[in-house]
């Protein structure tokens, strides 16, 4: 008699960053921040790009109502946080699930594309700024960590695995595409990208527990708090202190 026993196994993975995008064959320099390979397949020999920006975000607490919020409420909302103008709905999901998010941004600046017979080069610098955070607890973010609501009060909270990193960069990017086989309806074409990273700031906390409670709307009373928090800034931390 044989048995088969099957253990399945669910774990949370953040999905490749710009999987929705999608260039054309008019995308010059932007088509190698997805795959250098697509620089010979522009119909553009030359091209010069001033600035290019994207964000991603990805979370699980909550949305914006898309006929309430527009563009000009999302920007005002970047250069400050706090800003609820009269049109701005934001939705929290209601549940106890714990909370996550993942955010991406990069400003690229000046960048250039030259195509010469099958070969393509281009080059561009950019800055890049990443952030995340992991097992958020769903209180803090569904009452916005006010006290005075009363769903927190007489109530005692055990969170653990607690984790919010970010990471600032500037890069030099060097790209450049080769047609192997361009015959009628075939093309092979091979790709290669080369990225020179300076990093410019970082850090980072990790909680392996916090309990606490909320006797009352005015108080909150830390019962246990364990935890570990770094950052790095570009200066010479060995002049500090010195006269």
């Amino acid at each position: 008699m044989a048995g088969l026993f099957l253990v399945l196994s669910a774990h949370m993975l953040f999905a490749q960053q710009m999987t929705p995008s999608g260039f054309d064959n008019y995308n010059g320099s932007a088509g190698a921040l997805l795959n250098p390979a697509f620089l010979t397949g522009s119909k553009v020999y030359l091209d010069i790009n001033l600035a290019t920006a994207d964000f991603f975000l990805e979370n699980n607490m909550g949305y914006l109502d898309k006929d309430s919020t527009g563009f000009w409420d999302l920007v005002r909302m970047i250069s400050k946080p706090s800003y609820q103008g009269p049109d701005v709905y934001a939705i929290l999901y209601e549940n106890q699930n714990k909370k996550n998010f993942f955010v991406s941004s990069r400003i690229a600046g000046p960048s250039a594309m030259v195509q010469a017979g099958r070969m393509a080069f281009a080059a561009g610098v950019s800055l890049r700024t990443v952030s995340s955070g992991l097992n958020l607890p769903y209180e803090m973010i569904l009452y916005r960590g006010r006290l005075s609501d009363t769903a927190l009060v007489d109530n005692r909270f055990d969170n653990k695995n607690i984790s919010v990193a970010s990471l600032t960069w500037a890069e030099l990017n060097l790209n450049f595409a080769y047609d192997l086989v361009d015959r009628g309806d075939t093309r092979i074409t091979a790709g290669a990208g080369l990225k020179i990273l300076f990093g410019i700031g970082g850090a980072y906390g990790a909680v392996s527990q916090l309990q606490y409670a909320v006797p009352n709307t005015t108080t909150l009373d830390v019962k246990n708090f364990d935890s570990e928090i770094a950052y790095a800034l570009p200066v010479d931390y060995d002049d500090f202190g010195k006269t």
